[in-house]
């Protein structure tokens, strides 16, 4: 954790020498959907976290760490064990504004650290992997520096090992979506 530290005043302290702007971004999503002909029940809450500084003095370009949480349950049917994941993922995201306004924006990001916990049958089984998220959205403006806004995101987790009772195994296992957000952001 402290090199995440380190790599967020690092980020701080370049812009402010270079006059940079700064990019502060949250985004969410939670999806929910049951059926009671057929005993389905499913759900997926996501939240993302982005601090990035522009490259150089421009507002069209921002870089920096990000960090992911997301978690899904679904149940097949009333009577069986509910199926469980959760993820968190660290990696670096660019953000590039498409228009003079700043509203339109392509959003691109690499996790190359996720780890996870997968409960199927009542065990619990930690994951290793990385991954990816592509994004296009638009921004609106609120204020002078605050944003709000909504996106599309393809987002893709592949998992490259597997430990259950501290046994570890090669895994091959991916996760993907598209899934909308709505996103706080605060450009300064």
């Amino acid at each position: 954790m402290k090199k995440y530290l380190c790599l967020f005043l690092v980020i701080v302290s370049i812009s402010a020498k270079t006059h940079a702007a700064m990019l502060f971004q949250y985004s969410m999503f939670y999806n929910t959907y049951s059926d009671d002909v057929e005993n389905f029940s499913y759900s997926r809450m996501n939240n993302g976290l982005f601090v990035g500084a522009s490259l150089g003095r421009g507002v069209r370009f921002f870089l920096g760490p990000s960090y992911h949480l997301w978690s899904k349950s679904h149940q097949a049917d009333a009577g069986s064990t509910a199926s469980e994941a959760s993820f968190s993922e660290f990696g670096a995201t660019l953000i590039t504004y498409l228009d003079q306004a700043g509203n339109w924006k392509f959003e691109l990001t690499y996790n190359p650290m996720v780890k996870g916990e997968r409960t199927t049958t009542g065990t619990p089984i930690k994951l290793d992997g990385s991954g990816y998220r592509a994004s296009i959205g638009y921004q609106l403006k609120l204020s002078g520096k605050l944003y709000l806004g909504a996106s599309l995101n393809y987002h893709s987790v592949g998992i490259s090992s597997e430990i259950e009772s501290n046994t570890e195994t090669e895994a091959t296992t991916s996760y993907s979506n598209i899934t909308p957000t709505l996103e706080l952001a605060f450009r300064y």
